[in-house]
């Protein structure tokens, strides 16, 4: 049920002070850009601008850093000096892909009291760029750093959450715990019988899996954010039925017995004993390893290279619309 409550859980608030991510400003004729690039294809990475059918305004803080001769070349061609403090606009509807790459198309620019339509440059300029913007789809889809985890600590959702999955987590143990302990039960002599038993109900859980993924990403198609609904309902009707077949099963009375720490050595030198031991220990090593850090492969964040936010010679804004 706690698994089933996360469904109920209140979301976390908005993190608007987002890190910054890299881009590059292509200055050009007749259009200059924000160029953001892949390093590979990502599955599903588009849902984002897929899911924009009208304009969609994002407000963006924009720094540029290295080639200064091309930084000097940008403020030129737009008739303007730093210290900069503008704002651009953008269309993300009319974004381009080519390749690994998204364009988006600056509009405008304000620079103070000054607005600058269509800002161009009369030769190809590139300068690296870092933003900081107040969407927060927009900057998961640039990849840029999620909350930090001091700023998650304040939170009480997070704590709402966190007690949620310590109880599920806790119940999943006793679960099957008692699970194996019911089936050997059933089984009774016929108790070398538990590995066909635990690979029919492997089986009936990775097709629920297959399903439930397929269910996600139907009710997720065009979304910028996952659905997990169908997940949660599928649960919900599986613990019902669990629950409706667990009244009605039959188990004979206790029976106690008595180890002794000679048969449990016995056990323990059995080879097929300590196979099952070791593959338990590896397995459940394994998932926890996969669960953990399966979104943590993209690497630590260089920030050597880039600006820090607080100079005051570099920054400007973007709205992306």
């Amino acid at each position: 049920m706690f698994v089933a409550s996360l469904y109920f859980a209140p979301a976390l608030p908005a993190y608007t002070d987002l890190e910054t991510k890299s881009l590059t400003l292509d200055c050009t004729s007749p259009s200059s850009y924000l160029k953001y690039c892949l390093s590979e294809e990502k599955c599903r990475k588009y849902d984002f601008l897929k899911s924009i059918t009208d304009n969609h305004t994002v407000t963006c803080k924009v720094a540029l850093y290295g080639n200064q001769e091309n930084i000097k070349a940008i403020f030129e061609s737009w008739d303007v000096v730093p210290p900069l403090s503008f704002t651009a606009s953008t269309n993300l509807f009319h974004s381009d892909k080519e390749g690994l790459c998204t364009y988006f198309q600056i509009n405008n620019v304000t620079i103070g009291d000054k607005q600058i339509t269509d800002p161009t440059c009369p030769t190809l300029t590139h300068a690296n760029t870092t933003v900081n913007c107040d969407d927060v789809s927009f900057m998961s889809y640039i990849d840029a750093p999620p909350m930090p985890y001091e700023e998650l600590l304040t939170h009480y959702q997070f704590w709402m959450y966190l007690f949620c999955i310590i109880v599920a987590w806790c119940g999943l143990a006793v679960t099957v715990v008692m699970s194996d302990t019911v089936c050997f039960q059933l089984l009774g002599a016929a108790a070398n019988k538990y590995g066909q038993q635990r690979l029919f109900g492997s089986l009936g859980w990775g097709t629920l899996v297959v399903i439930a993924g397929a269910l996600i990403d139907y009710a997720s198609e065009g979304d910028a954010q996952k659905d997990y609904t169908p997940a949660f309902v599928l649960t919900f009707s599986i613990l019902f039925i669990d629950l409706f077949v667990a009244t009605r099963l039959q188990i004979e009375g206790n029976e106690k017995q008595s180890g002794t720490a000679g048969a449990i050595a016995r056990l323990i030198c059995e080879p097929r004993i300590v196979l099952f031991v070791i593959c338990c220990v590896v397995v459940g090593i394994s998932t926890g390893i996969l669960w953990t850090f399966q979104d943590s492969n993209e690497g630590p964040v260089e920030q050597e290279s880039t600006p820090k936010c607080t100079d005051p010679q570099r920054w400007f804004c973007v709205s992306v619309h």
